[in-house]
């Protein structure tokens, strides 16, 4: 970044075998530091240090802990996680920015998911695999839902999932 990379808008990676795999991992590392950059403004902002579970904030630092997986596991009232497996905000300015899209690949797609490729597809199945598989481990239910009103949806308290949320939202 101090020789002028924060000012280039396309770069050509190359390497071959272990290269190849460093030019990517860099790359991968920028994006990661652009983004956790970005909530650590909010986490100051906020000033929300304070706030953070010391259980958490004894071994990671304050912006770690704003992240829910870190955060979780220091909550001991129940929780109800409900989360789109496509939030339009993530898509849009997290895992596809205008910033890591210069030519404008993902506009189309990231504004209508209609108009995706297979392999922009792809790439969002896998996303929503991996944040599946980062609350597995503090989910009492094994089980996933795609849609709150399918034939198999969720029970919670003898009714569907999307009952269930409704009740809680009018209820609390």
């Amino acid at each position: 970044m101090a020789k002028g990379m924060h000012n280039v808008n396309q770069a050509l990676l190359f390497g071959c075998s272990a290269g190849g795999l460093a030019s990517i991992l860099h790359l991968l590392k920028y994006l990661v530091d652009t983004l956790r950059s970005f909530f650590a403004g909010i986490v100051s902002l906020q000033g929300v240090e304070g706030n953070l579970p010391c259980t958490c904030t004894d071994h990671l630092d304050p912006t770690s802990c704003f992240f829910p997986q870190n955060l979780i596991a220091d909550i001991k009232t129940p929780l109800f996680i409900l989360n789109a497996a496509y939030d339009s905000w993530q898509v849009q300015e997290s895992l596809a920015p205008s910033t890591a899209d210069p030519l404008g690949n993902w506009h189309e797609c990231k504004m209508n998911n209609e108009r995706c490729s297979a392999s922009q597809i792809q790439f969002l199945q896998d996303f929503r695999y991996h944040m599946l598989s980062a609350i597995q481990s503090f989910s009492y239910s094994k089980r996933q839902q795609d849609t709150w009103f399918a034939d198999d949806s969720l029970i919670i308290n003898n009714r569907p999932v999307a009952l269930a949320v409704g009740d809680y939202l009018v209820f609390k």
